[in-house]
C-alpha cells in the first residue's frame, strides 16, 4: 500500500465489530403464559405479589422502561409498590427490557382478581380401626373381634370441596343374619368445615362366634 507522499507499507490495518441481534431475555419464576390469581376481600381488591423476573443480555441494559408497568380496563395504573392492591377483574403487567445494542423484549401476564368458584362438597370416610378409606358401598373388615365384648370404632370424615358439608343423619342398619346388637353413634349429624375433618363412633357388639355384619349409612349429605 502507498499513501499520498510515496510512501509505501506491507501492513493492513482492519477494525472489526460485532453487531448484537439478539433480543434480551426475561425470566420468571411463574408460567406467564397462565398468569397469577388473587382472591378479593370485601372492598373488592387483592394482594398479589411475585418476583421481579431475571434478565440476561451480552452486552447489558438499559433501564429504559423496565418495568413493572400496569394496565387495568386500558388506564395505566401504578403497581411498583409491593403493597399494591388489585381491584377485581384482569390487569395487565408488562415488562420490558432493552439492551445497549436497542434490541428489545417485551413480556407481559395477566392477574385475575376473581372469587374463585365454590367447589361442591366431596366426601371421604376414613376407618381408624382398618386404616383405609371406606368406599360407597364398600366394606370396613373389622377383623377378629370378641362376641359379647363391646368393640368402639372411629370414623373421620373429610371434606375437599370448598364449601361445608352436611351430613344431616347417620343412621345404622343390622340385617338378620348380622350376628351383632347394641349398635351405638356418638353423633347423629356431622357439619365438615370446607377442607375439614370430623369424628364419630360406632360402637357394637358381636353376639356370636363367627362372621358378623351391619350397615352404616351416612345420607342426605350436600
Amino acid at each position: 500500500m502507498t499513501d499520498s507522499e510515496g510512501n509505501a507499507s506491507n501492513k493492513l490495518h482492519m477494525n472489526t465489530f460485532t453487531i448484537d441481534r439478539t433480543t434480551p431475555t426475561i425470566t420468571f419464576k411463574f408460567d406467564t403464559n397462565v398468569g397469577l390469581r388473587g382472591e378479593p376481600n370485601s372492598e373488592g381488591t387483592a394482594l398479589v405479589e411475585w418476583e421481579d423476573p431475571a434478565t440476561n443480555d451480552l452486552n447489558g441494559l438499559t433501564d429504559d422502561g423496565w418495568g413493572p408497568r400496569c394496565s387495568f380496563n386500558g388506564e395505566e395504573i401504578d403497581c411498583a409498590s409491593s403493597d399494591t392492591r388489585f381491584k377485581r377483574g384482569i390487569t395487565s403487567v408488562s415488562y420490558l427490557a432493552k439492551d445497549k445494542a436497542g434490541n428489545v423484549q417485551q413480556v407481559t401476564f395477566r392477574i385475575n382478581v376473581e372469587v374463585e368458584s365454590a367447589k361442591a362438597p366431596e366426601i371421604a370416610v376414613l376407618s381408624l380401626e382398618s386404616g383405609v378409606e371406606v368406599p360407597d358401598g364398600g366394606t370396613d373388615d373389622q377383623g377378629n373381634q370378641v362376641f359379647g365384648t363391646p368393640k368402639t370404632v372411629t370414623y373421620t370424615v373429610s371434606n375437599t370441596g370448598s364449601v361445608e358439608l352436611d351430613v344431616s343423619n347417620i343412621a345404622t342398619s343390622i340385617p338378620d343374619d348380622g350376628n351383632v346388637t347394641d349398635v351405638k353413634l356418638s353423633k347423629t349429624r356431622l357439619k365438615v368445615p370446607a377442607k375439614g375433618k370430623v369424628q364419630f363412633e360406632v360402637t357394637y357388639t358381636p353376639t356370636q362366634a363367627g362372621p358378623f355384619n351391619f350397615d352404616l349409612v351416612l345420607n342426605e349429605y350436600r
